[in-house]
């Protein structure tokens, strides 16, 4: 979770240098495990 809090502080503070092909590999190939992750610590009792 620290790693996304990261990603996030930089895309807001540095957006000037955002490489966008990195992000959008990140929200290719990262973010659907992260959804993945999510649902499932949702779903647990």
């Amino acid at each position: 979770w620290r790693r996304i809090a990261g990603m996030r502080d930089f895309l807001i503070h540095h957006y000037m240098g955002v490489d966008l092909e990195a992000v959008w590999q990140v929200t290719q190939n990262d973010l659907p495990q992260l959804r993945q992750a999510t649902e499932e610590l949702l779903a647990a009792p």
